[in-house]
């Protein structure tokens, strides 16, 4: 509903969900890196970056249905906050672990395909999918290319033109079906 990348999601806070003004604040990304010690020892350290593209940095309308599902989100958020006695701040991310921490990409991926599981999807979609899924649900619905290149964050407008958009079978034969109200024999 969104079009976030998966490392702008994970780096939101709760100062990033503008719920008075039903706007996020995209402004940064999240992401996991390796770091290895002297003696060969590895961990994973959290850094926070600018998006991908400078057009990276937007502001996405928050969609009307996904206003309570958000306020419900929160008030879970404050909760598992409370219960752990952690304090909750704006500057707490948005999406958190069991334990308040930042929620890391590649379990967000993992829970997604989980899910798809679950639910009996025919075909099983990564996390990015739903990106793609965004982006050629706009354009079929006839959001112009522009639009939808500034909700992507997508420094070129050939970027979300050649990879996002995705032109379905029924999309076609509408297509096609426009040319027999012009044409007939």
């Amino acid at each position: 509903m969104t079009g976030l990348r998966i490392g702008e999601l994970c780096a939101l806070t709760h100062a990033d969900v503008d719920l008075k003004n039903n706007l996020i604040h995209v402004t940064k990304s999240l992401n996991r890196v390796t770091m290895y010690a002297d003696d060969g020892t590895k961990s994973s350290q959290i850094v926070i970056s600018n998006p991908k593209t400078k057009k990276g940095i937007r502001e996405i309308p928050i969609p009307t249905n996904l206003i309570a599902p958000i306020k419900e989100h929160v008030l879970r958020e404050k909760k598992k906050h409370f219960k752990l006695g952690i304090k909750f701040e704006p500057s707490n991310f948005f999406f958190t672990s069991n334990t308040c921490t930042a929620i890391r990409g590649d379990h967000l991926n993992d829970y997604w395909k989980r899910k798809q599981a679950e639910l009996n999807f025919e075909f099983v979609v990564v996390f990015h999918g739903l990106r793609h899924t965004f982006c050629t649900l706009l354009a079929e619905k006839g959001v112009p290319l522009k639009t939808a290149a500034v909700l992507m964050g997508h420094e070129k407008i050939e970027t979300t033109a050649q990879i996002y958009t995705h032109v379905d079978k029924q999309s076609q034969v509408e297509a096609i079906d426009l040319l027999s109200e012009i044409i007939s024999f």
